[in-house]
C-alpha cells in the first residue's frame, strides 16, 4: 500500500532549521544561475555585433592576402621588373603591416595612396611597396640587403613604428587568467560572461601589481637604453649600405593615431637618428594639429583593428608627397 503524504511531517520539515537553510540555498542558486544567463544573454547581443565587426576584419585582410599570394614576397603590390622603365623615377617604400594593410583595403594603405598621387602628369614616378605583416627593422634591412638591392630604384623610404626597435630579445608574456583557468565548465554554458571577468580581474591584478599590461611591458623593456643602443647600430650600419649604394632615403615615422600615449617612444627615437644623422620626418606631432578634432575610434582602420584607417593613410601620403616635392624634385626628376 501506497504511504500517504503527509502535510504535517512536511511543514515541519520545511520550517525547521535545516529545512529552511536548504530551501534559502536553492532559492539562491536558483537566483545566481538565472542571473548569469540574464548577463550572457545581454553580452551575447553586444558581442553579436563586435563578431560581425571581426568577420569584416577578417575578410579585409584575407582579400588582401589573396592579392598578396600573387606577389612573389607576399607584397600587396604588382610583380615589379629589376629595371625600371626608361626616363621614369621609381621609389621603393619599405614597412610592414601599415604598408601591406592589416584591418584596411591594400588600395587605401599610405604607400598606394602616394602611388596613386605619383602617377599623375606633372610628377611621374612610380612606387613599389616593400611591407609584411609583423615585420620590424631587423626583417626591413635583411630584405633590402638579400632582395631590395637588385631592384633598379632612385629612393627608398622606410615606414617605421614604434615596435620596430624589437631585436627578438624579449617576448611578450601574457597575463594568465586564474578565473579562466579554473572556470573550464562554466566557460562552456557562461563564455561571455567568463571572458569579461577574466578581463576584470586582469585590469585588477595590473593595477595591484602596479605593473603594466603585457604589451606595454614588452614595448618598455625594447626601450631601454642597452636594446637601443644594439639597435641604432643597425640603423648605422644600414645607413652606411644606402649611402655605399649613393641611394637616398629616409625613414617615415608613422604613428596609428594622434594618442599622447605613444608619443614619448617617437620622441625617444627621434632624437637617436638625429644624434647619428639619420634622415627622417616625424609625423606623430603634426598628426595631433592635422587630425586631433577625430576621435582615436575614428582613426583606426575598422571598429576592431587599430591600424592606421584611411583618414590616417591620406594624411601620411600627402605630407610624404610633400617632403619629397620640397627635398627632392632633383633626384626624382618631378616637375
Amino acid at each position: 500500500m501506497a504511504k500517504r503524504f503527509n502535510i504535517r511531517s512536511y511543514l515541519r520539515f520545511s520550517f525547521s532549521r535545516d529545512g529552511t537553510f536548504f530551501l534559502n540555498s536553492l532559492i539562491m542558486l536558483f537566483f545566481i544561475i538565472s542571473t548569469l544567463f540574464v548577463i550572457e544573454f545581454m553580452l551575447e547581443r553586444y558581442n553579436k555585433k563586435n563578431r560581425i565587426y571581426h568577420q569584416q576584419n577578417l575578410k579585409i585582410n584575407q582579400r588582401n592576402k589573396q592579392y598578396a599570394s600573387k606577389n612573389p614576397y607576399g607584397f600587396t603590390d604588382k610583380i615589379h621588373l629589376y629595371k625600371k622603365n626608361k626616363g621614369q623615377s621609381r621609389i621603393a617604400i619599405l614597412g610592414d603591416s601599415f604598408i601591406w594593410g592589416d584591418g584596411l583595403p591594400y588600395e587605401l594603405t599610405w604607400g598606394h595612396l602616394l602611388k596613386q598621387k605619383g602617377s599623375k602628369k606633372d610628377f611621374l614616378f612610380t612606387t613599389m611597396l616593400w611591407g609584411r605583416n609583423g615585420w620590424e627593422s631587423v626583417d626591413e634591412f635583411r630584405f633590402y640587403k638579400n632582395e631590395g638591392v637588385k631592384y633598379d630604384i632612385d629612393m627608398l623610404i622606410i615606414g617605421w613604428v614604434n615596435n620596430d626597435v624589437n631585436m627578438g630579445n624579449f617576448k611578450v608574456i601574457d597575463y594568465k587568467s586564474v578565473i579562466k583557468k579554473n572556470s573550464r565548465y562554466l566557460n562552456a554554458f557562461f563564455p561571455n560572461f567568463i571572458d569579461l571577468v577574466s578581463m576584470v580581474e586582469e585590469k585588477i591584478y595590473f593595477s595591484v601589481s602596479g605593473k603594466q599590461n603585457a604589451y606595454v611591458s614588452w614595448l618598455t623593456r625594447l626601450y631601454s637604453d642597452k636594446n637601443l643602443i644594439k639597435y641604432m647600430e643597425r640603423v648605422v650600419e644600414f645607413d652606411s649600405i644606402m649611402k655605399k649604394k649613393g641611394v637616398p632615403y629616409f625613414y617615415v615615422f608613422t604613428p596609428n593615431n594622434h594618442s599622447p600615449t605613444d608619443l614619448w617612444y617617437y620622441e625617444k627615437v627621434s632624437s637617436l637618428f638625429e644624434k647619428h644623422k639619420i634622415p627622417f620626418i616625424d609625423l606623430s606631432k603634426r598628426i595631433e594639429d592635422k587630425l586631433g578634432h577625430y576621435s582615436l575610434e575614428e582613426l583606426k582602420s575598422n571598429p576592431v583593428n587599430w591600424h592606421p584607417g584611411p583618414l590616417v593613410t591620406d594624411y601620411i601620403s600627402t605630407e610624404v608627397m610633400n617632403h619629397l616635392l620640397s627635398n627632392y624634385k632633383e633626384e626624382l626628376k618631378l616637375n
